[in-house]
């Protein structure tokens, strides 16, 4: 059954296309491997103004890496394009340059894994890159909240847009995800107070009342849009009769504010709907060496795959992207040609000798 994504808040977690058409921004991640095993990797952002030079999002940008591409690209439709590409001696380099640090934190920590094996008249390639399961939350892994079946579903729920449950049950689903949300803001958002407030915690906020305290937040919190630290820190001093949360909060803010704009992507409130304000990647392309033999990509043009690596795609689950590719070698088949002929011509000349100077039959 298909389920309007009004209907059910779950499902507007398409992020990767659906967000970052509404947010008008588009990453592009292009690698190009060449026959010796390294890698040239472009990442190019376009959006609709100037803050794809500048954005929120996770780019693994150094010193090393070279700005190919900066500049408005369409002035009629008032687009903007920044590209950026680095070189890479292998898989491993590659790989270094997107562990998880800095900003890159915000995103998956993608890894790459490239493999050659000879096989005298052709090299095959076979390229795996996978972005493990991510949520952008930690407090409250999603495996450890929700059952096997109720994974499933959700991941049809995002990535398909459909579900095999109805009426009750979807309904229950969605409102234990949205607490599942609520659970991870809250765990964080105690975290940060303890950090502030050392051992001694208000009215031992993190002690016996803590659970009484997320049942409190979970009963009080009805919308989307109201979940926030803020919101969060004014139903506790609401339950514990102080006003020192609020307090700590406002001499602390900007450690509040970072917490909740690390949160936000997660938090975003569309539509009465919540999900991920953009996904690390929007699109993947693979310029392979050789033919291609197999892959799972979403398109193919001549050597090159490509992916929609949106976060709906591993929001769940691992999203695992593959080729397998050949490099024939015309000068095995010539070298394989002339010692065959060579072979040959060898038995050809002793069986010729052997006409020629027939053995005397013994008496």
């Amino acid at each position: 059954m298909r389920i309007r994504k009004k209907q059910v808040g779950i499902t507007i977690l398409l992020l990767g296309g659906a967000l970052l058409m509404l947010n008008c921004r588009e990453i592009t991640t292009s690698t190009r491997i060449s026959p010796d095993g390294s890698f040239t990797r472009t990442i190019t952002v376009t959006g609709d103004s100037s803050d794809v030079f500048d954005s929120d999002l996770p780019l693994p940008y150094d010193d090393s890496w070279r700005v190919i591409e900066e500049g408005e690209i369409d002035t009629t439709r008032e687009n903007y394009i920044y590209s950026i590409r680095k070189n890479f001696e292998d898989v491993h380099a590659l790989n270094y340059a997107f562990r998880q640090q800095g900003d890159l934190r915000n995103g998956p920590a993608r890894r790459a894994d490239l493999r050659k094996e000879f096989w005298w008249f052709a090299t095959l390639y076979r390229y795996r890159e996978t972005y493990p399961q991510w949520t952008g939350y930690d407090a409250v892994p999603l495996q450890e909240y929700f059952s096997d079946h109720e994974l499933q579903q959700i991941h049809l729920w995002i990535s398909e847009d459909s579900l095999s449950v109805t009426g009750e049950d979807s309904v229950a689903l969605e409102q234990k995800f949205f607490l599942w949300m609520g659970k991870n803001l809250f765990e964080e958002t105690i975290r940060l107070l303890e950090h502030f407030t050392g051992t001694e915690s208000p009215d031992n906020i993190l002690g016996q009342q803590k659970p009484a305290l997320w049942e409190v937040f979970a009963d009080s919190v009805r919308n989307w849009d109201e979940l926030s630290v803020k919101s969060l820190t004014e139903i506790l001093d609401d339950r514990l009769g102080t006003e020192r949360l609020g307090r700590i909060y406002s001499q602390h803010q900007a450690a509040f504010d970072s917490l909740e704009e690390r949160m936000t992507p997660i938090l975003l409130s569309q539509d009465d709907v919540a999900g991920p304000e953009y996904g690390y990647n929007d699109k993947n392309r693979v310029t392979m060496p050789g033919k291609i033999l197999s892959t799972n990509a979403d398109g193919i043009e001549g050597n090159t795959v490509s992916w929609d690596t949106g976060q709906e795609r591993y929001f769940v689950y691992d999203f695992v992207m593959e080729v397998n590719t050949r490099v024939s070698h015309p000068w095995a088949w010539a070298v394989t040609g002339v010692v065959v002929l060579v072979l040959l011509s060898g038995i050809g000349i002793s069986f010729s000798r052997r006409r020629r100077n027939p053995r005397m039959p013994e008496e």
